[in-house]
């Protein structure tokens, strides 16, 4: 049976992918997918993937264009940022027999046995490497496997990991940080950024963002404020937290352009008018996150914990029916980060537009009555902005009304 150009294409690209995906296997999956696979083994499924594969059989030439092309077949490209597990191997190693027959070929590596099998089997072994790695999505793979898939341009897997990161994110950068590190900078802002992430508070955000700076500082700090502008919603931040941010943030005393964010957003709370964060083009999104309530919350982390009573659903599914069934895929709206920043003045006591620079000076003396009544770094911070922003005017009376603000700086 001849195959054609289209034929021989969607084979190099499914023994690619069982390259990669079976790599990311052996390092995240664990105890459910190996007893879904030995459920399987021990079962009457066990001969469909024998009576789906036809005979179509991989000649030589295809072999010798797969070698070429994926130099080596036992050697993947990706990055994982973990090592093999003796489970994960396991797994891998149950895949290929549930595919290949328990004494065919059974010395050979998974890759290694696709090149010698047929082209509905290759088809069939990388559904059955989506499907695992599908049902081992947990707050300590999900960013890896984000990773993963963006490496291999899986889409089924990028989608699903990617919104379990969303409703799981607070979770996830404690217990997948090598995953966040692998995360790059369009990644870690689309997250960021996305009113679908589920955060108890807007401060972690900053957290998880400053966790993705730290993973390599030297090349990731001077993108600090830029994403704390684009990413956290500073409106929607406390005084509280903002203080924990200007005042115990290692990280933001490393940049004077994140600290002045900061201070922009202090003079923003005091005032409570937006015209403050449109400072230097700055701009800070108003839109509110979901947020979910107490009793979502414990269904949500009860729901994180998969136990090997209850085995994955994805990979059952492809065992029994001999191909993987996805959900048809959504269009997700596109996501407006970023709000536009105000340029105009605003009407801070509701009869008379001001200048910005009248604004400043009215920030700067109200932080610093605040200050006087409540001494805070942070509100020094603040009042060394409000002040830049304000015009020298040393012979103007006007001028001299910031004075006790800038008293305030020292």
């Amino acid at each position: 049976m001849e195959t054609g150009d289209g034929h021989g294409i969607a084979f190099l690209k499914n023994l690619f992918l069982c390259r990669e995906l079976s790599a990311g296997i052996q390092a995240y999956c664990g105890d459910a997918s190996l007893k879904s696979f030995e459920e399987a083994l021990s079962g009457e499924e066990k001969s469909i993937p024998r009576a789906i594969a036809s005979q179509t059989h991989i000649n030589n030439e295809m072999a010798q264009v797969a070698t070429l092309v994926l130099k080596d077949l036992d050697s993947p490209e990706c990055i994982l940022g973990c090592d093999p597990t003796d489970v994960g191997k396991q797994v891998v190693s149950k895949l290929k027999s549930w595919v290949y027959g328990s004494t065919e070929n059974s010395t050979l590596s998974l890759t290694t046995s696709i090149v010698s099998g047929t082209y509905e089997e290759a088809e069939f072994a990388k559904d059955l490497c989506v499907a695992s790695l599908l049902d081992c999505i947990s707050t300590s793979t999900c960013f890896s496997l984000m990773t993963l898939a963006e490496s291999v341009k899986c889409a089924p897997l990028y989608r699903a990991a990617e919104d379990y990161s969303l409703q799981h994110f607070e979770e996830a950068i404690d217990k997948n940080v090598a995953g966040l590190k692998l995360l790059n900078e369009q990644q870690i802002t689309h997250l960021l950024q996305s009113d679908s992430l589920s955060l108890s508070s807007e401060y972690q955000a900053f957290i998880g963002l400053s966790a993705w700076v730290e993973a390599d500082l030297p090349e990731r700090l001077s993108r600090l404020a830029d994403l704390m502008r684009d990413c956290i919603r500073f409106t929607h931040l406390t005084m509280a937290e903002l203080t924990q941010i200007l005042d115990h943030s290692q990280l933001v005393a490393l940049d004077p352009r994140a600290l002045e964010l900061g201070a922009q957003a202090v003079i923003q709370y005091y005032m409570a008018s937006d015209m403050f964060s449109s400072m230097n083009g700055l701009g800070f999104n108003r839109k509110p996150r979901v947020q979910l309530n107490a009793g979502a919350e414990i269904e949500r982390k009860g729901a994180t914990t998969s136990t090997i009573s209850s085995p994955p659903m994805m990979l059952s599914a492809a065992l029994k029916s001999g191909r993987l069934e996805l959900l048809p895929e959504e269009k997700n709206a596109d996501v407006d980060g970023i709000s536009k920043a105000f340029t105009a003045s605003v009407d801070l006591n509701g009869k008379k537009t001001r200048t910005r620079s009248a604004n400043m000076e009215r920030a700067a003396l109200t932080l610093a009555q605040e200050q006087e009544k409540s001494p805070s770094k942070t509100i020094v911070h603040a009042i060394a902005v409000a002040i830049s922003a304000c015009p020298e005017r040393s012979e103007d009376a006007s001028g001299m009304q910031i004075l006790p603000a800038r008293r305030a700086l020292f």
